[in-house]
């Protein structure tokens, strides 16, 4: 879905290049009706969006530093926000360009040392330990209740829903189409081809390799929830990832995942925030309460749609998580 936006973005751009939104796009094709209805659409994704990454990213921190889950909640769009207001859709592209460069070599560092661990030691042995795990475990709907079969009716679902879901939050997400806007159509092309093969690499790699680890060592005294197994909750929470680092690496680990997560929630949230606040400030403000609006103007909304937009989804995140709502 993210290298189909690579065509997506080029041709919006191709059509109407002065365009700040994709909904301005919808305004000039289909009128103000379709207009209003895109931009709730918009609006609820990025918001949905930016929730599911503050749920995550929150729990994760909360393991990982003991700070109170409403702290770390409310936190970390603190800082977002402050450089957001500073910079704009360029700190936007700075932070995506040197955070996802320090998030691959933590990645590398993070498989690397799982497969070395002595109580894995390779990938041959990954595999020993999963095997030496099945009995713990019967999967419904995979062949025989196998962890180990790419025969699983589960997977079949998840995939479906992935692929739509995906589709439907990419293609309304208006920080793609934003950055597409922002950028020459020379960069938009490979930047997304390139974005799609990592974004592929993040579950395929990592989150195969620390999935499988978990399954391996959560029997062994070096796992963080030994003796008793992960519960739902801890998993569906993002936790996983996490507790197979502190087995691995200790500290070092800890220090790493922690890392990661806070360069992946800044980077992104920065992304919807601008690409929220510049709904509520050309789809909103400049066309239906002032078409003559000036830059001071629209700069003066862009900080307020900023500031609001952070302070919603951050309490709206601390509702959520409060009413059993997880990231998973």
């Amino acid at each position: 879905m993210i290298v189909f936006f690579a065509y997506l973005g080029v041709v919006c751009k191709k059509r109407i290049p002065e365009a700040h939104t994709v909904l301005e796009i919808v305004r000039i094709r289909y009128g103000t009706v379709a207009h209003l209805v895109f931009t709730f659409l918009a609006v609820v994704n990025n918001l949905f969006n930016t929730i599911n990454m503050i749920l995550g990213a929150a729990a994760v921190i909360t393991f990982l530093t003991g700070i109170h889950i409403m702290a770390s909640t409310f936190l970390l769009p603190v800082g977002v926000v402050l450089y957001t207001l500073v910079g704009g859709i360029k700190a936007t592209f700075l932070t995506d360009y040197i955070h996802t460069f320090v998030i691959a070599i933590l990645c590398c560092y993070l498989t690397t040392k799982t497969l070395t661990h002595h109580d894995v030691g390779s990938i041959d042995g990954l595999y020993d330990l999963v095997v030496k795990a099945q009995p713990s475990y019967e999967v419904d709907g995979n062949y025989q209740g196998s962890l180990l079969t790419m025969n699983s009716q589960q997977g079949i679902f998840f995939a479906i829903i992935l692929l739509v879901s995906n589709f439907g939050a990419v293609i309304m997400d208006t920080s793609y189409f934003i950055k597409a806007f922002a950028a020459s159509p020379k960069a938009v092309v490979p930047g997304y081809v390139v974005g799609g093969f990592a974004y592929f690499s993040i579950p395929w790699s990592l989150g195969t390799i620390m999935g499988l680890a978990a399954l391996g060592l959560e029997s062994s005294p070096i796992f963080p929830t030994y003796p008793r197994p992960m519960t739902t909750l801890e998993v569906t929470n993002g936790l996983v990832l996490p507790y197979v680092a502190v087995a691995v690496a200790g500290k070092g680990g800890a220090v790493a995942v922690l890392l990661m997560t806070f360069m992946a929630i800044t980077s992104t949230l920065s992304a919807q925030v601008i690409a929220v606040s510049s709904i509520f400030t050309f789809d909103f403000y400049r066309t239906y309460i002032n078409k003559n609006a000036g830059n001071k103007d629209v700069i003066r909304w862009s900080h307020l749609g900023v500031v609001l937009f952070a302070a919603i989804s951050a309490g709206l995140t601390a509702a959520f998580n409060y009413g059993g709502i997880n990231m998973g």
